[in-house]
């Protein structure tokens, strides 16, 4: 990845890019991989399914504390999400990567349902 000076004062602002493709679809391309790693294919579990089994349990278990069994439909929807927002924020802490998940139009369209529907149901 290179920088390039640019004269202007808002030329910091541009958007990093990583052979001509801007960090941001990497970094989006890049949470959601994990997608493909967590339906299992084998008989035996590997390292990442028996990590996100553990994850899931740990995020359904805080969610029922909270709520009751009506929600039990919607946990697989609800771990996605939230695994999906855990995902893309921890990008954000690696350097000259800008998380979208900043951005309140993210962060409230994909909150602010899973909220609503755990207060509704719950």
């Amino acid at each position: 990845m290179t920088m390039i000076l640019t004269p202007s004062i808002f030329g910091q602002f541009f958007p990093d890019t990583f052979l001509l493709i801007p960090m941001n679809a990497f970094s989006m391309v890049f949470a959601l991989s994990w997608l493909v790693f967590i339906f299992p294919t084998n008989w035996a579990l590997s390292r990442f399914q028996a990590v996100w089994l553990g994850f899931q349990e740990a995020v359904l278990e805080m969610l029922f504390q909270n709520t009751s069994q009506n929600t039990a439909p919607w946990a697989g929807l609800i771990t996605s999400v939230f695994m999906i927002i855990f995902s893309i924020n921890v990008l954000g802490l690696f350097p000259y990567a800008f998380t979208s998940t900043s951005h309140i139009s993210l962060t409230y369209s994909l909150g602010f349902p899973l909220w609503m529907s755990v207060n509704i149901l719950g």
